[in-house]
């Protein structure tokens, strides 16, 4: 802004500078005609008449020249003076008929001085006049071109730049000049950009994380519901006392009523990433042994002996991956579960092999990646989550999960670390 003040001065102060030269030049007083040069030389020139020449002006001291009447000249005092009456009236000269016994018989073309200064004022009013112009033209080009550079494109990369972080485009830096008038500005603007970027990234990964979290326990609520309807109508199925029996509908009435509640609350997140807690301790590894039964609420698996050792492991995120893997199982291939422990390097490795039909060889690899579920499960219900959300808890439990078929039958296996 102090640079726009000092151009703005500069300009009022060139044009000033003009106009007063212009009106000094203008206010010069204007020079009188030498008339009495002019008589003088009328005066000799009858005196001498038709006998004139140069020397008969010797005290005239501006430049003449007489002719006759037919404008032949009869004598010239200066190779300026005027030769003709064009001559004489281009420039601007003093005229006087030469009168010789009642007539007249020649003219007198005289150079007045007074012409000449005349010219020479139009030319220096001209010459001020123009250079005045020149000047404030210039000044004014100078400011206009500053005020495009500093002024006009700052603001329109200003402009620009909000149209773009009003669209979303927070990546973009916004470049900044500190010569322009929005320098400040500028670096407040790209300083809020920044700020926008960072606020925009932790609501997001706030967000992400209370959703997800939403998701993950919807997810998994949903294999311990099943448990407790398939328990209650096996125990329904048992029991004659009408009272009893009238408590177990109620059970299973509230439980199908959580199933579809949960069901809901999965599905409005179910495109939200896993985001519990994992904390792993060291426990004996008979202790997946429990867990796997606690897992197998149908009584399908057949648990073979762990190895006497310590695992890493965090119970209840374990807890998930079995009921995942079981439920997958229960749900796909419907038949007896083999469930075997070995010891693998640094892992004690859990294969759960069931004698489903699996999936295709193809897709085995992308089983674990989110909302991916085999080509051939018909319209059995899922989400492709279960084993998404295994891959990620074992991962967190610096463990592993695999699958593999064969002749055998289909396998998910579960590395789980050594303590």
């Amino acid at each position: 802004m102090r640079r726009l003040v000092l151009g703005l001065l500069a300009l009022l102060g060139i044009a000033t500078c003009g106009i007063v030269a212009v009106w000094t030049v203008e206010a010069r007083p204007a020079p009188t005609p030498d008339v009495a040069a002019l008589n003088d030389a009328v005066h000799l020139a009858q005196a001498a008449w038709p006998e004139v020449a140069a020397s008969t002006f010797a005290r005239v001291r501006e430049p003449l020249t007489v002719v006759d009447v037919t404008d032949r000249v009869l004598a010239s005092t200066s190779s300026s003076a005027p030769t003709s009456r064009f001559d004489a009236a281009q420039q601007r000269a003093l005229v006087a008929p030469v009168v010789v016994d009642g007539r007249v018989v020649g003219m007198v073309y005289l150079l007045d001085a007074v012409a000449a200064n005349e010219a020479a004022s139009r030319g220096d009013v001209a010459i001020a006049a123009t250079v005045a112009i020149a000047a404030a033209t210039l000044g004014v080009a100078g400011v206009a071109l500053w005020l495009q550079l500093s002024v006009v494109r700052p603001f329109q990369a200003l402009r620009s730049f909000a149209t773009r972080v009003a669209a979303g485009d927070l990546e973009a830096p916004l470049a900044m000049d500190r010569g322009n008038v929005f320098g400040a500005w500028t670096e407040s603007f790209d300083l809020l950009r920044t700020e926008l970027a960072s606020a925009r990234q932790r609501e997001l990964a706030t967000r992400e994380s209370k959703q997800a979290l939403v998701a993950q326990i919807s997810h998994d609520v949903r294999t311990p519901v099943a448990s407790i309807a398939a328990t209650t109508e096996l125990l329904r199925a048992q029991i004659t006392d009408p009272v009893v029996a009238s408590r177990l509908d109620v059970i299973r009435a509230k439980t199908a009523q959580l199933d579809t509640l949960v069901t809901d609350l999965f599905r409005a997140n179910a495109d939200e990433l896993a985001a519990l807690q994992v904390v792993p301790a060291d426990v004996p590894a008979t202790v997946m042994a429990q867990l796997v039964r606690d897992a197998d609420y149908q009584g399908r698996a057949q648990v073979g002996a762990m190895p006497e050792c310590l695992v890493r492991i965090d119970p209840a995120r374990l807890a998930q991956v079995f009921d995942n893997v079981l439920g997958n199982s229960y749900k796909y291939a419907d038949t007896p579960i083999s469930v075997t422990a070995t010891l693998a390097g640094p892992l004690v490795e859990l294969a759960f092999t069931d004698s489903g039909p699996g999936v295709p060889d193809a897709e085995l690899g992308a089983l674990f990646n989110r909302g991916v579920r085999g080509s051939n499960v018909g319209d059995r219900p899922g989400h492709g989550l279960g084993l998404f959300t295994s891959a990620w808890l074992m991962e967190r439990m610096g463990g592993e999960i695999g699958v593999r078929q064969g002749s055998e039958g289909f396998t998910i296996t579960v590395g789980v670390p050594l303590a």
